[in-house]
């Protein structure tokens, strides 16, 4: 049978067979009982061994040990950290703590670890507490309480994040334990909180309160952990943020590392606390695919841990993982990639929960991490409650102590890598559901139930039957060509009709005249030499017969259906393969999302019916303009969204196919919907089916034949893949929308023997240059910079100005002020910690240093009454440079003051500083004079 590699037993290995039916709920795993009602339909995170279940079984258990035995008698408040050994420990408790044990004690009674009454009374204990006696403002709580009566601990925050997670665990118990009580009390706390407050003015939420000096300067501007936060704001019963709110924080740091491109942010944390309960899964917005990313994220820091065994000889494979920790010399929010200088103090240390954070994201990286921390460092590590905190395996540093929510993070993740069972209970809130729809969140999932998998069949088959007594055309040929094979590989026609048919289709009618017909006819036959190999010779016949040269490309743009007459011309090598990066690429706006244009779907889809598009930008535009039409909203009249035409109803399967069938399921067609559609409209649904239904089938022809591999290798975006599975983005390039570049900024250096008086001074002061994310208030202190450059044939002199009132003198240690100047010597866009740029720090405190290359610069730093200034000295020899009249040098400088605490004035101010299009920085320029 020509046909029998397109079955899947031939074509998927026995594992992503497993995945498979474990994603659709045909097989459960022995090892992970999930017998209550409301859990049904969890999936579990990862596919593990009876060894890593085993092992995450005690590191659980361990773990839910702390949450017994460190929660107060009285208020039911979990203590923030504890001694890793059990003996007796003093603290605070922490609200964040509080909440994941709530989420703890669903775990333990559903797995037996505890009797249901015992969990039942510590979580009702806790909640009446909270709801009735803990103080709070707007609903919110303190970060830290003191443990007996629930009162203010120290001078912290009242914070958002931190209560947030508590509303996370106490959804969790509500949804499992399906108590009266806990129902209301759960409720009374979440109806309280009044996001709207927290807002204080701005658009986004700000991350603490103090009693002293009201709001923190920080809020939520860009992507971190406070994703489910903001989940919880928007379903929120009362006082809820609007649908607006998910669209107001930046999704940015975006960045590259080790081929992997992602959402960036230095510790593990930020990629896991949102995951542990939101459940995203095969599901994106109009930015990002969020699992992606922290699968990613992960990735990543195991390749940068991996990259520093230079420095820190034990890391490796075996041995990485860093996130918010305690450490030798005190607490650090440190981690990475990327390396900066905020988290430039990684000293060695491993944090256990990071590894464990991301079982899901990377089950077998991370288990082999587990296990080898278990195995080798044994009981130095292990104790009462599990792996302690962090330790140093390059000093012997073992922390004494565990902390809360690193506790919390743990049995978290590693329930929902066994079973599922923290996600499976969140998702099913009301609240988040109606948070899921308001965020524009659209399913990608591709593992079907077999009546899914029924009804997208029937589909193809009524496209199937109503072709039969269709006239074939020249336009629509290369589809007719298509759908027989993608007919038998659903089962819709047998082998000797197929082939019977396909003998008809290539003598019977006569070759298309235009761009698109002809690439479509010809993108049939390379499928057919290897969908049917009896036909080869018959397919290669006719490739041969086609006249490229006759063939005139009707669009210059790349996503127009054009593209795929460029591709095979490339093919049949009449055209250079730099034709390809010839077309334009042109963004159009739709809706919340960019697209190619033209952003139509018969030019977005019908290309990649065979051409494997998938990694690169004419496949993610295809995406976007999917997203598009599957985020319509419902008709004001409150009737279900109707089923689109037939075109765009593939465009959607292809992309999403979920959505689809709940689309269809809620607004079922016209029965004349398929039948009544163009007969090439058809055969792309047919074609489309066969994509979704048997993996890529379709495409995987195509991709098969040496011409279409010999061709993917000759262009430049195929190579590149820019896009696809190392991408967690959907925004980048053209996609990101129109780029444009900041206003150009130029300097002059003069020769250094002219007088100071006649040097050409460069100021740098107000909000256009603000390149911080604190708030600033009318009444903070001065901020600026005056700066100048020098030149003789020994060194570039860079001469600075810092105004920062008040200037303590000598400055307070906990103030950071510094100068930055940042230096690209080739010209071709700075990398940042690039090996061939240039970094200089000049600190207010006298200190100075090249961060790049770690090393200490020719600086002379001196206080002013208004500020300080700095005089270095850098050596052309250093930049590679040879000095001469008319060189300019592509650089910046920014001055900053940062403050020991939140609330106190903090500013960058930035002369020139952008990311551009290849992810490097564009800078100012300054010109020697």
């Amino acid at each position: 049978m020509p046909f029998c590699s397109s079955l899947p037993s031939a074509r998927w290995p026995r594992c992503v067979l497993a995945a498979i039916l474990i994603a659709t709920g045909v097989l459960e795993l022995a090892a992970q009982p999930l017998r209550h009602p409301n859990l049904s339909g969890a999936r579990p995170g990862a596919i593990l061994s009876e060894d890593d279940h085993a092992l995450l079984d005690d590191i659980q258990r361990a773990s839910f040990l702390y949450f017994v035995e460190q929660t107060h008698p009285e208020t039911g408040l979990v203590r923030d950290r504890a001694r890793a050994d059990g003996s007796p420990s003093e603290g605070k408790a922490s609200i964040a703590a509080s909440g994941f044990a709530l989420s703890s004690w669903a775990l333990a009674a559903h797995r037996g670890w505890v009797e249901r009454d015992e969990a039942l009374e510590r979580v009702r204990l806790m909640l009446r507490f909270l709801a009735n006696q803990a103080p709070r403002r707007h609903g919110f709580f303190y970060h830290f309480m003191e443990m007996e009566t629930g009162a203010r601990a120290w001078q912290c925050e009242i914070s958002s994040i931190d209560t947030g997670l508590f509303l996370a665990g106490a959804i969790i118990a509500r949804e499992y334990f399906q108590d009266p009580e806990i129902t209301d009390l759960v409720n009374r706390l979440y109806r309280d909180v009044d996001w709207r407050w927290f807002l204080n003015g701005g658009d986004t939420v700000s991350m603490g309160w103090h009693d002293e000096t009201g709001f923190s300067r920080y809020r939520w501007r860009i992507y971190s952990e406070h994703m489910m936060m903001s989940f919880l704001a928007m379903g929120a019963p009362a006082n809820a943020l609007e649908p607006s709110y998910w669209h107001a924080w930046k999704r940015l740091p975006a960045g590259t590392y080790a081929g992997y491109h992602f959402m960036q942010g230095p510790p593990l944390f930020i990629h896991q606390f949102a995951h542990a309960y939101v459940d995203f899964r095969d599901r994106r917005d109009a930015f990002v695919d969020y699992y992606q990313n922290s699968v990613l994220a992960t990735l990543a820091q195991r390749r940068f841990c991996m990259d520093l065994r230079t420095e820190f000889s034990s890391w490796g494979e075996r041995l990485w993982g860093i996130t918010a920790s305690d450490s030798a010399t005190g607490y650090k929010a440190w981690g990475g990639p990327p390396r900066t200088t905020a988290y430039n103090a990684l000293d060695g240390t491993i944090v256990p929960c990071a590894a464990a954070g991301s079982v899901p994201f990377a089950p077998y990286e991370t288990m082999m991490v587990l296990r080898h921390i278990r195995t080798v460092y044994g009981d130095r590590v292990w104790k009462r409650y599990g792996f302690v905190d962090a330790f140093n395996p390059e000093t012997g540093w073992v922390n004494p102590d565990v902390i809360g929510i690193d506790q919390g993070i743990t049995i978290l993740q590693a329930e929902n890598a066994r079973t599922g069972f923290f996600w499976s209970l969140f998702m099913r809130a009301p609240e988040v559901q109606r948070a899921l729809s308001r965020s524009g969140f659209v399913s990608k999932r591709r593992a079907f139930t077999w009546p899914e998998r029924e009804q997208l069949r029937e589909l193809a088959a009524t496209a199937w039957q109503s072709l039969a007594n269709e006239p074939v055309t020249p336009d629509t040929l290369g589809l007719r060509i298509t759908a027989v094979p993608a007919a038998q590989a659903l089962g819709l026609v047998d082998g000797a009709s197929a082939h019977r048919q396909l003998r008809e289709l290539l003598s019977a009618a006569a070759p298309p005249a235009t761009d698109t017909a002809v690439a479509e006819y010809a993108a049939s036959l390379l499928t057919l030499r290897q969908a049917v190999p009896s036909l080869a010779a018959d397919a290669t016949r006719l490739l041969e017969a086609i006249n490229w040269e006759q063939v005139t490309i009707s669009s210059t743009k790349l996503g127009s259906a054009s593209r795929l007459a460029t591709f095979l011309k490339i093919g049949a090598g009449k055209s250079d393969p730099s034709a390809w990066d010839r077309l334009v690429r042109t963004p159009e706006v739709r809706g919340m999302v960019f697209v190619l244009s033209p952003g139509t779907v018969a030019d977005q889809l019908r290309p990649s019916l065979w051409l494997d598009e998938s990694s690169i930008i004419t496949g993610a535009s295809g995406a976007q303009l999917a997203y598009s039409a599957a985020v319509v909203p419902p008709p004001a009249n409150g009737n279900p969204r109707p089923t689109p035409d037939l075109l765009t109803t593939a465009l959607l399967l292809d992309n999403y196919p979920a959505e689809l069938l709940a689309r269809i399921k809620d607004a079922p067609p016209a029965p004349a919907w398929i039948t009544s559609a163009a007969p090439a409209d058809r055969a792309i649904l047919l074609a489309t089916v066969a994509n979704v239904l048997v993996p890529e089938i379709v495409r995987d022809w195509f991709q098969a034949d040496a011409l279409v591999r010999a061709t993917r290798a000759n262009i430049t975006d195929f190579t590149q893949a820019s896009f696809g599975q190392n991408t967690s983005l959907y925004w980048r390039y053209e996609l990101a929308g129109p780029f444009v570049e900041p206003a150009e900024r130029r300097a002059v250096a003069v020769p250094a023997s002219t007088p100071r008086e006649a040097w050409q001074w460069t100021r740098i002061a107000g909000l256009e240059f603000k390149d911080s994310p604190a708030d600033v208030r009318p009444d903070d202190p001065l901020l600026e910079l005056r700066f100048a450059f020098t030149w003789d044939n020994e060194a570039l002199h860079f001469h600075a100005e810092a105004i920062d009132t008040p200037a303590p003198n000598p400055p307070a240690p906990e103030r950071e002020e510094i100068v930055e100047l940042l230096i690209d010597p080739k010209g071709d866009g700075l990398v940042w910690r690039g090996p061939e740029d240039f970094h200089f720090v000049f600190r207010g405190s006298g200190e100075a240093i090249e961060w790049n290359h770690n090393r200490a610069p020719e600086a002379r730093i001196e206080r002013t009454p208004q500020g300080y200034t700095v005089e270095a000295d850098i050596p052309w020899s250093l930049l590679g440079l040879t000095p001469q009249p008319g060189l300019e040098l592509n650089l910046t400088t920014a001055v900053a003051r940062n403050g020991r605490y939140e609330w106190e004035p903090s500013l960058k101010l930035n002369w020139r500083f952008f990311q551009r299009r290849d992810e490097r920085y564009g800078l100012g320029k300054v010109k020697l004079q």
